[in-house]
């Protein structure tokens, strides 16, 4: 009898559709439409918080857990670098996957089992053919990708366009923009305006051809920073908040990424446009960034991920 996942959709659920891929799961996403025979079968649920809210409501994440123990399923959440719901000691899970690199260095939650750092890090599959396919990074670099994510709420994404329009930069490199699904109108708008070297792409399915046709990226939290770094794809990660700077500043101490921590009272624009020409023209950075990126974060993060949940469901069964 093969294991099955019962997992609680969170976010955008990245996590459930990247293990789905990696291993033969069928996917249970809500125990209110689950059959009798999906029910006996299903021993391990996975609690996706990675993207979600739910990982500050403490007591509402312990009954979840109660409730998969009662069932005799194990029971593993994916947690965010926030504020650790399991630290509490509300409820023990059996496996904590904390897939973030240098979260290994920091303290050990309350489980079994814990999935500690990049190793981990649950990306799209197509990342380790992807990672076969770049080659070396190819100096002068020339093409630029820039891409913020799905909303982009920092507007991060017309800052850096700004600067490039505005700076000799624009002579010297090519810029394919990124407009996520969920950015602002205004910010959206603003975007439209074409120079002979900007090329603005909305809403793609995926991201792997734009990585294939970069030679170094711009970009800012979430996956993209590891999927760079496993496809060895130097960036440049401006963060324009505080929030969580010891998990990207580890980019930097690793030499994986050049990291631009904004303030909020300074020149923006100056700041930004420095940045960017120092890593467009750091050559030996560039060759650090490429090298060490696929060694730190390997592009199989979903496997490791899956089996090492797959084997804890079958020894569930036994």
């Amino acid at each position: 009898m093969s294991a099955e996942l019962s997992i609680k959709m969170r976010g955008g659920g990245v996590v459930p559709f990247v293990l789905e891929q990696a291993i033969p799961f069928r996917v249970v996403e809500d125990d209110a439409t689950t059959t009798q025979e999906a029910e006996a079968v299903c021993n391990l649920a996975v609690l996706d918080l990675m993207h979600s809210g739910d990982n500050h409501h403490q007591r509402y994440v312990a009954s979840l857990i109660d409730e998969h123990h009662r069932r005799g399923r194990a029971v593993a959440l994916i947690d965010s670098v926030a504020e650790l719901c399991y630290a509490s000691g509300l409820a023990r899970p059996d496996i904590v996957a904390s897939p973030y690199l240098g979260v290994e260095l920091g303290p050990r939650p309350r489980c079994d089992l814990w999935l500690a750092g990049a190793t981990y890090a649950p990306l799209a599959p197509w990342l380790e053919q992807a990672a076969t396919l770049r080659g070396h990074i190819q100096f002068p670099v020339r093409r630029v990708l820039v891409t913020m994510g799905g909303s982009d709420p920092a507007e991060l994404t017309t800052q850096v366009a700004d600067c490039y329009l505005h700076s000799e930069l624009r002579d010297q490199y090519r810029l394919r923009i990124i407009v996520g699904p969920y950015f602002a109108a205004k910010q959206e708008a603003a975007l439209t305006a074409h120079a002979p070297n900007v090329e603005i792409v909305r809403s793609p399915a995926s991201l792997s051809e734009h990585y294939q046709w970069a030679d170094v990226v711009v970009t800012t939290g979430g996956l993209t920073r590891y999927e760079c770094a496993a496809l060895g794809l130097p960036c440049l990660l401006i963060i324009p908040h505080e929030l969580h700077k010891d998990y990207f500043q580890r980019f930097a101490d690793l030499r994986i990424a050049k990291v631009l921590h904004l303030q909020h009272n300074e020149d923006r624009s100056a700041v930004i446009t420095r940045a960017l020409s120092e890593f467009l023209t750091d050559t030996q950075a560039l060759r650090d960034f490429a090298r060490n990126g696929p060694v730190r974060v390997p592009p199989d993060g979903a496997i490791r991920l899956a089996h090492a949940l797959a084997e804890t469901a079958r020894g569930r069964e036994s």
